[in-house]
């Protein structure tokens, strides 16, 4: 047989990149002899006007449009390219472009004003890829040798034809991986007999390939091993595996076909007699409160040292002996916040040392706008059937920790279904009662119940006042902004309410340091006058309830701004939370900034590696505090600068 033999290759995962155009040809009933004969570059330019038109396309996504021969007939090409805010798709468009065709509604136009028809069924979609230059080497033989030099890994697509027709199984597809990407470890510190360990292994920028594991014991045998994904990363595998001996052991990796560089890796595994913890103190604790938890050196002679060490503090801890193998720890928290257990045998951390225990406190978890906003004086919340209520949380100086709710009925004690919604620090309980009756409410943070539970609470139908509060409203700029050591006054407007003569207001300012006395004085008919002197600037919240209910906004966010001068203002922003010290690369980090004790300003971020910018979003909690999520991209040294009104947050 006669013809040229041809191999083209495309890397397809470049598939996603914008600068790379998508080849598409489709067939004229017409000659070529026929078509030659008008001017090319007006002829083109027609096929790229009718084209855009036809496809509903800006013409910026139609280049190189050029006209060849195929068995006499005249062939259309053009490169057709994807736009990151433009649709519809590639595929949209040539879904739309066969149907055009093969209903021969796309007639072109030459010159000449003469319609130009298609061949129905004759578009030809190149692959949507990188172009990868290949070279072949025809043989003695008659056979053919194709070289190419792959920069990227991922899957390419190799096409070959003879004599302009695809040779039997083109196209086809190929891997490529780089071995030496591959990521072993950290490997265990202890590597413990009898008991399941664990390391991993990433796989980023590696390629997607077989990837096969081998633990070979002192004695020669495959220890049993599992390979998981480690999270919904899959370019990052778990292996986890249980060697039954002791002694010097080697892990054997290869990816693909190839070895990873560096292996086998020696392993040195241990007797299985070691020390451990347990107990709840070793994973929670309550601030100002005695923790314990257990030691157990499984009767073996050693040196024995614990320390414990808050986010700001070093915590006492005492070590009292049982018996000969069992010791109790007892330490009392003075912050909350994650603080560290450094348990060391003979000088060296235990398995799983340091631990990492959360010390909360309940009694830091405050209700937004107070307790007697939804309260009455014999401290009892009342709730209108069939309407859902809503409690807001702030656990901001709680500590790490979930809040979670139990409401059942007194009589029946049937749970009434809740949501919670959280959103960083501030939580938000919602639920319905569908029957009359009282019921307990019980609120846990850590566990932990908050103080004075469970609340009463009486369920009953709607009153005749229902709606009132809606029509009760705030003026004033008091209600929103004030300055310290200065009286701020507004109006609350109640002469819409029907309620005329038996109205009276509730009206709180809560504080982060303190609460705010609101003087309330009657001037008209359901018209009050509220003033009070603020001592401290921050963020406040103002709640106002009109026949036991929140009125529309409540409650609402004051500002108290300093009087003196608030240049300084960035010295009194708070920042806290392990994404101050550390991060993992290509996960999301996070810390909580606290601007309550510096008035109202300006936050910003920006935390700089070594080449690159990471990403950093802030989340506004409407309550002075701020979430900060950082994704850095690439590893090393990072320099993470805070400002406050343009001032750097020390």
């Amino acid at each position: 047989q006669r013809g040229a033999i041809q191999a083209k290759i495309f890397n397809l995962t470049a598939g996603d990149r914008y600068d790379i155009g998508q080849t598409i040809s489709f067939q004229l009933h017409d000659t070529y002899e026929h078509i030659i004969q008008f001017p090319a570059q007006v002829l083109l330019n027609s096929f790229t006007v009718l084209l855009a038109t036809r496809l509903k396309l800006t013409q910026e996504r139609i280049r190189n449009v050029l006209l060849g021969k195929d068995s006499g007939r005249a062939t259309v090409s053009f490169q057709l390219y994807e736009m990151p805010s433009q649709t519809p798709t590639n595929e949209q468009v040539i879904h739309h472009l066969r149907h055009l065709i093969n209903k021969q509604t796309l007639n072109l136009l030459d010159p000449n004003r003469c319609v130009l028809n298609t061949v129905i069924g004759s578009v030809v979609v190149g692959p949507k890829g990188e172009p990868v230059n290949v070279k072949l080497f025809p043989q003695a033989s008659g056979d053919y040798i194709g070289e190419f030099t792959p920069t990227k890994i991922g899957q390419h697509r190799i096409d070959i034809t003879f004599a302009n027709v695809p040779v039997q199984g083109s196209p086809f597809f190929t891997e490529v991986y780089d071995p030496s990407q591959v990521r072993i470890g950290p490997l265990p510190r202890d590597i413990i007999a009898a008991t399941e360990n664990t390391f991993e292994i990433n796989l980023d920028n590696a390629g997607n390939v077989p990837l096969e594991i081998k633990i070979l014991s002192p004695t020669g045998v495959n220890v049993p091993l599992k390979i998981d994904d480690a999270s919904s990363r899959s370019t990052v595998k778990k292996v986890r595996f249980t060697p039954n001996e002791t002694g010097v052991h080697y892990l054997n990796a290869k990816f693909g076909s190839e070895i990873v560089p560096g292996s086998p890796i020696k392993m040195m595994v241990n007797e299985s007699r070691v020390v451990t913890a347990y107990g709840d103190g070793i994973h929670h604790a309550l601030h100002e409160k005695s923790a314990t938890f257990m030691i157990d050196t499984q009767d073996m002679q050693g040196d024995l040292k614990v320390r414990i060490e808050g986010p700001n503090s070093v915590i006492k801890n005492t070590l009292e002996r049982n018996n000969d193998n069992l010791y109790k720890v007892t330490y009392v928290p003075v912050e909350v916040g994650f603080v560290n257990i450094s348990i060391k045998w003979n000088g060296k951390d235990i398995v799983n040392s340091p631990y990492k225990a959360a010390v909360t406190n309940p009694e830091r978890v405050r209700i937004i706008g107070g307790w007697q906003s939804i309260l009455d004086s014999e401290d009892r919340m009342h709730i209108i059937i069939n309407e859902e209520k809503k409690i807001r949380f702030d656990a901001s100086h709680a500590g790490p920790g979930t809040l979670k709710a139990d409401i059942r009925g007194i009589t029946d004690g049937l749970r009434v279904p809740i949501r919670i919604d959280q959103q960083g620090t501030s939580y938000t309980l919602s639920f319905t009662a569908i029957r009359e009756g009282k019921y307990d409410i019980t609120i846990t943070y850590d566990g932990n119940p908050l103080p004075n539970m469970p609340i009463r609470a009486n369920a009953s139908t709607a009153s005749t006042h229902s709606g009132e509060h809606l029509k009760v409203e705030v003026h004033g700029r008091g209600s929103y902004e004030a300055k310290i050591n200065e009286e701020a006054e507004f109006t609350i407007d109640a002469s819409k309410a029907t309620t005329h003569g038996s109205g009276i207001p509730v009206v709180r300012l809560t504080g982060v340091q303190a609460d705010v006395e609101v003087r309330v004085r009657q001037i008209e008919q359901n018209i009050f006058h509220c003033s009070y002197v603020p001592t401290a600037s921050g963020a406040y919240l103002l709640s106002v309830t009109w026949a036991e209910r929140q009125i529309r906004g409540s409650p609402f966010k004051v500002n108290v701004l300093s009087n003196t001068n608030v240049n300084h203002s960035a010295s009194r922003v708070v920042c806290s939370g392990d994404g101050l010290k550390m991060g993992i690369l290509g996960k999301e980090i996070k810390c909580l900034i606290d601007t309550r004790g510096a008035g109202p300003g300006e936050l910003t971020a920006y935390c700089q590696g070594a080449s690159k910018t990471a990403f950093c979003r802030l989340f506004d909690h409407r309550d002075g505090t701020f979430t900060l999520y950082i994704k850095p991209q690439e590893s090393g040294k990072h320099i993470l600068t805070i400002k406050y009104n343009d001032e750097d947050v020390p």
